[in-house]
C-alpha cells in the first residue's frame, strides 16, 4: 500500500470517526443531562424567588402570620443559597454546552479536553449544589428557635386557609392562604436540587465512559494500522470513492 494512499485512508478514517463520535449516544446523553440540569435549576430559581417574594411582601404588609414583631425569627439563608446554587449550575452547564457545540473550539466527542471540561463543570456544579442542600437541611432542622420559610409555611399551611384577620379594616388579606403554595415551592426547590446533583453525577460518569470508549477505539485503529496489508486495499478505495475523500483516477 503506497504512503499516499495510507495518508488519504487515515484522513478519511479520522473524519469518519469524528462524525460518528459527534453523534455518539453518550455525547447526546451528556448534552441532555446538562440541559436537564439547566432547566431544573431555572425552575429552582423561579420557585424559590417566588416564595421569597411572597415572604417579603406579606411580612412588610404586617401580616401577623409572618410574625412582623419578630423579624429575626426567620432565617432566609437557605432560600438565598438555593437561588445561588441554581444560578451557579446554570452558569457551569451553560459554558459546557456552549463549548461542546462550538466547532471552532474542537471540543469534539471523545476528546480529552471535552472529557476534562465535563468533569470540571459537573464536579463544580455538584459541589455547589451539595453545599446548598446541606446548609438548607441544617437550617430546616435547627429547631423552633429560628424558622425557615419552608418549615414555617409547611407547619401552618392548611387545605382550607384560615379566615382573614381584620385589624381595624386595615387590610383584608392578612391570612395564611399563600402558605400552602410557598410550602410546595420550597420543598420542590430543595428536592429538585437533589435531582440536579444526581444529573451532574451521571454527566461525570458518561463523560468518563465516552472518553474511555473513544480512547479504546483509537488504540485499536492504531494497532490495526501496524498490521500487514491483507488485500483489502481495493475495498477501502471503494469506500473512499463513495465518501468523496479519494480521487477516482489515483490508480
Amino acid at each position: 500500500m503506497s504512503p499516499e494512499y495510507r495518508a488519504t485512508l487515515r484522513k478519511s478514517q479520522l473524519l469518519s470517526a469524528s462524525d460518528v463520535q459527534d453523534r455518539h449516544p453518550l455525547r447526546l446523553a451528556s448534552l441532555l443531562l446538562s440541559l436537564l440540569s439547566i432547566c431544573l435549576s431555572g425552575a429552582i430559581i423561579g420557585t424559590t424567588a417566588d416564595a421569597y417574594s411572597i415572604y417579603h411582601k406579606e411580612s412588610n404588609a404586617m401580616n401577623p402570620w409572618w410574625l412582623p414583631l419578630w423579624p429575626d425569627h426567620f432565617d432566609t439563608g437557605g432560600a438565598r443559597s438555593l437561588i445561588g446554587a441554581g444560578a451557579g449550575v446554570i452558569l457551569f452547564n451553560g459554558i459546557y454546552v456552549a463549548l461542546s457545540l462550538t466547532p471552532k473550539l474542537n471540543f469534539h466527542a471523545g476528546s480529552f479536553r471535552a472529557m476534562l471540561s465535563a468533569v470540571m463543570f459537573s464536579t463544580a456544579s455538584a459541589l455547589l449544589a451539595l453545599v446548598s442542600i446541606v446548609y438548607s437541611a441544617i437550617l430546616n432542622r435547627s429547631g423552633r428557635s429560628r424558622e425557615t420559610i419552608q418549615t414555617w409555611t409547611c407547619r401552618f399551611s392548611t387545605g382550607i386557609p384560615l379566615s382573614s384577620i381584620d385589624i381595624n379594616d386595615a387590610d383584608k388579606n392578612l391570612t395564611n392562604d399563600s402558605f400552602q403554595k410557598v410550602c410546595a415551592e420550597s420543598r420542590f426547590a430543595f428536592w429538585a436540587l437533589v435531582a440536579v446533583v444526581i444529573l451532574q453525577a451521571l454527566l461525570f460518569c458518561t463523560s468518563i465512559a465516552q472518553w474511555s470508549t473513544s480512547f479504546w477505539a483509537r488504540t485499536r485503529r492504531t494497532l490495526d494500522d501496524g498490521r500487514p496489508d491483507t488485500g483489502t486495499e481495493m475495498e477501502s478505495q471503494k469506500d473512499l470513492k463513495l465518501s468523496g475523500e479519494f480521487p477516482k483516477n489515483s490508480y
